[in-house]
């Protein structure tokens, strides 16, 4: 998984695409809904949708690192990359400088968005990747995200239109 750099990178402990991240006062994360999936629901008459459409949905990616006796004081940059299922990128790279606190064993990042893009059917790449010394030292690593569009003129979780009596 890791760049064979030479260097004693952290570990990475947990990389997932959620919906939200609540973290508690002992510092322990909550993910909430994870997911792999998001079905845009289109009434049928719609037309074709933008290749650059985005769906307001809040969701995050949450990172752990596990820290090793040699990673005190060291500096490090978390990027994330949103790809289209044709390889282009949506939005610019995210990044996180982090270093690692003395006496804690883990170091958690939450990045959240408000929309995520709908535009193209097919696997979306949430690519995440740390950077130490100017230089990858870990990954690409990357998880997939479904995006298909469905047409519909009851979406799941609304109210199926009502027959009216006969007389």
């Amino acid at each position: 998984m890791g760049c064979s750099t030479g260097l004693i990178v952290p570990e990475l402990y947990i990389f997932a695409v959620c919906s939200d991240v609540i973290i508690d006062k002992s510092e322990t994360a909550s993910l909430i809904s994870l997911f792999g999936e998001i079905k845009a629901f289109l009434p049928p008459e719609a037309g074709p949708v933008p290749r650059d459409a985005v769906a307001p949905k809040e969701w995050a990616v949450f990172t752990s690192w596990r820290q090793r006796p040699e990673d005190g004081g060291r500096q490090y940059r978390q990027k994330i990359q949103i790809l289209y299922p044709d390889g282009t990128p949506f939005g610019a790279v995210t990044e996180v400088d982090f270093a690692f606190q003395a006496g804690k064993s883990h170091h958690q990042l939450t990045t959240k968005w408000n929309g995520f893009p709908i535009g193209q059917t097919g696997m979306y790449s949430v690519k995440m990747w740390l950077e130490g010394d100017g230089s990858t030292v870990f990954g690409p690593v990357s998880i997939g995200v479904n995006v298909q569009h469905e047409r519909t003129n009851s979406p799941p979780g609304q109210p199926l239109p009502l027959a009216s009596p006969s007389a």
